[in-house]
């Protein structure tokens, strides 16, 4: 969250990065977060901020690869390599694994997958997107780049308010037992 919170700033001021990585991150004693290696970064207004080239195999965009325009989305993609390389200490520019996903829970991996998806458009569009769906993750709130079915949703409200649950269920079981009780 702290890492998108300083690349979100960075695009406020319509920077781009271009090379966001882990070697490129930094945690201080104190838990503060520093992004480092500002020397590929570029205004978005400049021309040289939208051609390729310029980044690491693996955490660089698709589109930053080839080349072509760069946007938000190109930082946004290196975000979601780097969240994959954080969770999995797998290198994206292997590719990102089914079997190392299938270790993080659906909605960890959903949104991964959205924000190193291959296409920008299917990218979250901001960073604070991201942020807030790994917040929301992390709240225990349903995040957007993953549909839950009926049951994860009840699984998720159940896991949430466990200790209503606990007191409906204790109270319902002692109701059936004065019932049975009283039926003799």
């Amino acid at each position: 969250l702290k890492i998108c919170d300083a690349v979100a700033y960075a695009h406020s001021k319509n920077v781009l990065h271009r090379d966001l990585k882990p070697a490129n991150i930094m945690v201080g004693e104190f838990g503060e977060v520093l992004v480092l290696d500002w020397g590929t970064a570029r205004f978005t207004n400049e021309d040289t901020a939208h051609t390729g080239g310029h980044g690491t195999v693996g955490f660089m965009s698709p589109e930053q690869a080839k080349g072509d325009l760069l946007d938000a989305r190109a930082d946004i993609y290196a975000l979601g390599a780097t969240l994959y390389h954080l969770l999995t200490r797998s290198d994206p520019a292997n590719g990102f694994l089914r079997e190392h996903m299938r270790a993080l829970p659906n909605q960890l991996a959903a949104i991964v997958r959205k924000a190193a998806h291959a296409n920008p458009n299917e990218r979250y569009a901001k960073v604070t997107d991201l942020a807030d769906d790994i917040l929301h993750f992390l709240d225990g709130d349903p995040v957007t780049a993953y549909q839950e079915s009926p049951l994860e949703k009840a699984a998720r409200m159940v896991s949430r308010h466990r200790f209503i649950v606990i007191i409906l269920l204790t109270y319902m079981v002692i109701r059936l037992i004065f019932y049975l009780a009283l039926r003799r």
